[in-house]
């Protein structure tokens, strides 16, 4: 649990003390968008097919902490600093880098009982990451085409 609220308090001071290079509007909808996927997902491959888990087996309120802190800053962090202007080589070594901090994160977690593998295996992330930042990104993309039209 350090761990957790040790990251929490990080996250939370990077994103309130980085330079924002995105809209507030854009800050929200991904919240928003990252929230929802996550619980979205959670309800399937966590609660349907007991692929995975966070602390205790079913609902917790220590889960609220990683649902509504630490998807949603990591993911303001990943847009803030997104390359939009740069190459596809700059954009895709992006991803891959913030999928590997999220592997890293993930593994982290499942070491301090955080987080628990039941059915999951770690590879079945590898490429889950880059889809959910590519999501991530579309969303984004979206919202900014939107926002146009107003």
């Amino acid at each position: 649990m350090i761990f957790l609220i040790t990251t929490i308090i990080l996250f939370v001071a990077i994103v309130y003390f980085m330079p924002k290079n995105v809209s507030k509007l854009d800050m929200y909808v991904t919240t928003l968008f990252v929230t929802v996927l996550h619980l979205m997902t959670d309800i399937v491959l966590e609660f349907k097919y007991g692929l995975y888990g966070y602390f205790e087996v079913g609902v917790d309120y220590k889960t609220f902490l990683i649902t509504f802190f630490i998807y949603p800053t990591v993911n303001l962090m990943f847009i803030n600093f997104f390359p939009h202007q740069k190459s596809f080589f700059k954009k895709a070594l992006y991803i891959i880098g913030f999928s590997a901090f999220a592997l890293t994160y993930e593994y982290i977690s499942v070491m301090v009982d955080i987080f628990h593998y039941y059915r999951w295996k770690p590879w079945y992330s590898i490429p889950i990451y880059p889809i959910l930042y590519l999501l991530v990104i579309g969303s984004l993309t979206i919202t900014r085409k939107l926002q146009k039209e107003i």
